[in-house]
């Protein structure tokens, strides 16, 4: 009978232990994949899903999410502008709900609607133009246009334009939503008014936000009065009996309603644009007399006008008010002060819609067999905004979701090729950073190797002492000595100072030391000079080892962001690193993330391009 040895006896114990090894360092890897699987599936989102903590956006598979970040960027991360839309009470974009029910019917009138020309362009908004710390896609189509008029040079567009942008990224800074309802906005008249009228009028329908003076009226009188979760209130006050906000509409003309007149009127005196008033034939004996009373002499009205009328009758009553001056500036007194409330109306998008559904289907009846909805009129149509954004939103479901997977990426992109000579300096700052290393360090460490010095190992501890301070100690002194040399701003302040390198030079002393001396003697039989050894013995058969030092250099190099930042102030000296950083302090943690990755994409490449010899050169010494 065999017996068992104890090396037998232990065996399946042995084996645990290297199992449970392999269980821990597989979990250790975890640890440190998963954080890095967060980083890249964070530089794909938003504001508005950057707290979520998984691995693939859900964005990609949750198409009640993606509606959520579409209504965000359309309505510009304005959740006023959505409420008013879609005339609903939502506190955050988190809480934007998909429609309970598509009317298929009413979504295509409503689209009909948008492409018959009907709608104004002062009665829209255009999406996708400001973001929190971002930059959409018709924001980076607006920058491409500019930069496109004037050969990518900043200087030559404020000299054209008169403007004083000092980067193209600024000019997000500038633009915002139009608030058209608003009664003291003014249309842009900046230099870049054309241009963003030209994009608007350019992008598809569903990019644009209706204004909808229902929603409007609820989001900025009704609400605030009654509060936005008290419909109860509401119908207290009306004497009415409805179930939410929405279906409270806005008429063209003064309410019968007592209660619902007086907040018609001051919403209408007081909040909304001139642009979306009209005043009938029997508001004009009022408005000749406020205008005797405003300009006392026709002399002075047709001077502040321009214009030459003869009789006051001649004035014409304010019509399609839009653009500032002393007409609008008559339309807002008169409409606060002096209109009567019987000859005021008001226009918009609604009673457009409605106007167009009424010609279309002549009674109310066939408009709700063809919607499915039981509407109580004509007057209480709703611009179907939130059905017609869900169906547009799945027709152009893969245009969507490409906003949102390359926008951050975008952003990191256009900043680094947009600015300065960042890929330039770069390269050129790697390649010497990487041939100073291979050339100062190797003939350090030839020296003290092949010549015995009496103070070799004192010089090797102050090299080696030269790792026991951070970087940090040496920037005012390194600083000011490249100030003393009038260095700053050069390729020179950014390759001297980490021209030798302590341990590059211990490290390569070390490999030099473990080749044969025979190599040597043959050489010097041979003739060979000490240039013919160094280069054709020692350097040669260093290859692996110059791969790490030279890693090590490009690496310091590359990544380096302070020091360089420090030395070269002038931004056409800044390299990738330092317009990442600048980036990283301008934009939100999203682009952070996206541009951590676009960094590490080169010293990724780098390694995988050249593992073998990397392995090598860290297996070659430790055998040796």
């Amino acid at each position: 009978m065999p017996i068992l040895s104890p090396i037998g006896r232990k065996q399946p114990k042995t084996r645990l232990l290297i199992a449970a090894i392999y269980v821990v360092l597989s979990l250790g890897a975890l640890t440190m994949v998963y954080p890095f699987l967060l980083m890249i599936s964070g530089s794909f989102k938003s504001h508005l899903d950057r707290q979520d903590w998984d691995i693939i956006p859900r964005y990609l598979h949750d198409d009640t999410l993606l509606f959520r970040k579409f209504v965000e960027s359309k309505y510009n991360e304005s959740l006023a502008a959505a409420n008013s839309a879609y005339r609903t009470t939502y506190y955050s974009f988190e809480n934007v709900a998909p429609p309970p029910r598509i009317h298929e019917r009413a979504v295509a009138d409503y689209r009909e609607f948008l492409a018959c020309g009907r709608l104004r362009d002062d009665w829209r908004t255009l999406g996708f133009i400001f973001a929190y710390q971002m930059a959409p896609q018709n924001l980076r189509l607006l920058i491409n246009e500019l930069r496109s008029q004037c050969a990518g040079d900043i200087r030559k567009f404020n000299d054209r334009y008169g403007s004083t942008y000092e980067r193209w990224d600024d000019i997000r800074l500038s633009l915002y939503a139009e608030r058209w309802i608003d009664r003291h906005y003014q249309e842009i008249q900046s230099p870049l008014g054309p241009f963003y009228r030209k994009l608007r009028d350019a992008r598809p329908h569903y990019e644009s936000a209706t204004i909808s003076l229902d929603g409007d009226f609820l989001e900025r009188r009704i609400c605030p009065q009654f509060g936005e979760f008290s419909v109860a209130r509401l119908n207290e006050a009306y004497g009415t009996n409805l179930a939410t906000f929405a279906d409270l509409h806005l008429p063209a003309r003064v309410p019968a309603n007592p209660a619902f007149a007086k907040d018609w009127e001051i919403y209408v005196r007081t909040l909304l644009h001139p642009r979306f008033i009209r005043f009938d034939k029997s508001a004009r004996p009022a408005f000749e007399l406020f205008l005797r009373q405003k300009y006392e002499t026709l002399v002075a009205f047709n001077h502040i006008h321009g214009t030459h009328y003869r009789e006051w009758a001649d004035c014409p009553l304010p019509d399609e008010v839009s653009t500032a001056g002393a007409t609008l500036a008559d339309a807002m007194q008169f409409l606060e002060s002096a209109a009567p409330r019987g000859a005021i109306e008001i226009t918009g998008p609604e009673f457009q819609f409605r106007a167009f559904l009424k010609h279309k289907y002549g009674d109310l009846a066939a408009l709700r067999q063809a919607h499915g909805i039981e509407y109580a009129s004509f007057d209480t149509v709703p611009l179907p905004e939130r059905e017609y954004d869900w169906v547009e939103m799945q027709a152009h479901h893969r245009a969507v979701v490409r906003e949102f997977v390359v926008r951050n990426y975008a952003i990191v992109l256009d900043y680094l090729f947009l600015h300065g000579r960042a890929l330039w300096n770069t390269l050129i700052f790697c390649a010497l950073a990487i041939v100073t290393a291979l050339l100062v360090n190797p003939l350090a460490a030839y020296a003290l190797s092949r010549y015995q010095l009496p103070s070799q190992y004192k010089l090797l501890f102050f090299l080696m002492a030269t790792m026991a301070f951070p970087a940090e100690v040496t920037l005012i002194p390194g600083f000011l000595l490249l100030k003393q040399l009038h260095l700053l701003n050069t390729f020179w302040a950014l390759v001297l100072p980490a021209a030798a390198n302590g341990y590059a030079i211990f490290l390569l002393k070390g490999f030099f030391d473990s080749l044969p001396r025979e190599l040597y003697e043959s050489a010097m039989m041979d003739g060979a000079g000490e240039w013919t050894m160094f280069w054709q013995v020692t350097m040669s058969l260093s290859k692996p080892i110059l791969v790490v030092i030279a890693l090590g250099a490009f690496t310091a190099a590359y990544g380096a962001f302070m020091f360089a930042l420090i030395v070269c102030q002038n931004e056409k000296m800044w390299t990738i690193m330092v317009y990442l950083y600048q980036l990283q302090q301008r934009y939100a943690q999203p682009v952070v993330f996206a541009s951590l990755l676009v960094a590490a994409i080169p010293t990724l490449l780098v390694f995988v391009f050249c593992q073998n010899i990397i392995m090598r050169g860290i297996v070659v010494p430790v055998e040796k």
